[in-house]
């Protein structure tokens, strides 16, 4: 009973010992942390996305040639055919519907045999099959409508990058905390591993800081979104 109700004070100072750290370091470096932030981990996350994509056709600009090819007179199928680099990686909605307009078929993919999965490509593909043959006025509406999606979620991801960053404090410091307690001191040790309750006690304190890093973490990925 005893080890148990030491464990439970360990426990328990350990994470309020770490909170308050984590909460005083937080509001003593939140714009320095901020920034750190978003250099090291929005910025790299952007530049890797752009590499990834480096050989995949990006559809604002896509759909922004087409529309101007077809302000010149061109039929929309022919324009898309047209912009389309031979080298490129399409997407395989995109890759059928640039068949169907190699083939003659005026429908521009009004049923695609695969269906855009991604945010982007449902726009790209809506705006292609409003355009018809003649359009320019959608193409140039699903581009800007891209670019402002891209931009709004580049703004939340550098919203959340504090609560990210105070998300990995307030989680691995109780964690530090205990860690150090176990390695200085003798009696904390025998409490926590000397008895199926400390040892329990440790386990939950575990498990419910991974839920609580799991359910903050969907917060704010829900919000990036």
């Amino acid at each position: 009973m005893n080890g148990a109700i030491a464990a439970s004070v360990v426990l328990v100072g350990s994470a309020a010992s770490g909170g308050c750290i984590a909460l005083a370091a937080h509001a003593a470096a939140a714009p320095r942390l901020h920034a750190s932030w978003v250099r090291s981990r929005l910025l790299p996350a952007a530049a890797r996305t752009r590499s990834r994509r480096a050989d995949r056709v990006d559809l604002a600009d896509l759909l922004d040639a087409v529309a101007r090819q077809v302000r010149t007179g061109t039929s929309v199928p022919a324009a898309l055919v047209a912009s389309v680099n031979g080298s490129a990686h399409l997407a395989p909605w995109l890759g059928d519907v640039v068949r169907r307009c190699r083939s003659g078929d005026a429908a521009l993919g009004r049923h695609p045999v695969s269906t855009p999965h991604d945010r982007e490509g449902r726009v790209a593909h809506r705006a292609l099959v409003l355009a018809g043959t003649s359009q320019h006025g959608p193409l140039e509406h699903g581009a800007a409508i891209i670019r402002l999606e891209r931009s709004l979620r580049a703004e939340r991801r550098a919203a959340v990058a504090p609560v990210r960053a105070s998300v990995r404090i307030l989680t691995l410091a109780p964690v530090a905390l205990l860690a150090w307690l176990l390695a200085r001191s003798p009696e904390v040790r025998e409490t926590v591993t000397g008895s199926p309750a400390g040892l329990g006690s440790v386990t939950a304190g575990a498990v419910l800081n991974l839920a609580g890093r799991s359910w903050m973490g969907r917060i704010v990925s829900g919000a990036v979104r």
